[in-house]
């Protein structure tokens, strides 16, 4: 039955992402496109709560519910930030006069949306630290990863200036949500841990992708493609381990 259920809450949160692909398809559809994130991001706090109701998991939506709504924000805040202050998603990389000079508001705007999902990373850690405490093992990755980080905005065409302290910052709260998700797993193999890991690891890919999506001077349109979905599904993975 719980199968059932979720191959349905699979199909129906495809329609609005498809809605979203739509609205990058296209730059005339451009200005549908804060609406399509904000609907795909009300749809994963949907499932969320559907899933914890029907698989009596009320207490865990009350740990994940704060991170649930910190996303949502900056979703909306950097899908504003695509589509308004750039007008297209093709122009949505910082130039390098914006992350080497005094912020611009454009810039003020990322680093908002960029900070909600940062807090919203955090509030996903400790919900997650509420399921197995934290322990020194959980931080080995991160701290590789912020070499990792900074050895990437080290690469020709990347352009981060000012913004690398804060995207390492960022890269270390990523990788232990995705530590913790794995190390749960590890600890507990059954259907919910395995769906907060792959919701995890979504996360981290579609993150890391953040990077050459608004850093880096060559992009193509897979880039913000494969961000999206793997960040949406990431999510709904999240969700739907409530069910179990």
């Amino acid at each position: 039955m719980k199968l059932i259920q979720s191959l349905l809450l699979f199909l129906l949160y495809t329609i609005p992402f498809m809605f979203l692909m739509w609205t990058i398809s296209n730059p005339k559809y451009i200005r549908y496109y804060v609406l399509a994130k904000t609907v795909n991001s009300i749809t994963f706090i949907a499932a969320a709560i559907y899933c914890a109701y029907y698989g009596a998991n009320i207490d865990i939506l009350d740990s994940l519910l704060p991170a649930l709504l910190l996303c949502l924000v900056g979703d909306i805040i950097l899908g504003f930030y695509n589509a308004v202050c750039d007008k297209t998603v093709k122009g949505n990389e910082l130039s390098y006069v914006e992350t080497n000079t005094n912020f611009t508001a454009k810039a003020a705007i990322f680093i908002l949306g960029l900070l909600s999902f940062a807090f919203g990373h955090g509030c996903f850690i400790y919900a997650f630290s509420k399921m197995q405490r934290l322990t020194w093992i959980d931080f080995v990755f991160p701290v590789v990863a912020i070499f990792i980080t900074i050895g990437l905005t080290k690469l020709d065409g990347m352009n981060t200036g000012r913004f690398t302290v804060l995207i390492a910052a960022y890269s270390f709260m990523v990788a232990m949500l995705f530590s913790k998700g794995i190390h749960i797993l590890l600890s507990q193999f059954n259907a919910r841990n395995l769906l907060l890991s792959a919701g995890a690891t979504l996360f981290l890919i579609s993150d890391g992708f953040i990077l050459f999506l608004y850093f880096y001077e060559k992009k193509a349109k897979a880039i913000h493609i494969i961000n999206l979905a793997t960040y949406y599904y990431g999510m709904f993975f999240i969700a739907l381990s409530m069910l179990y």
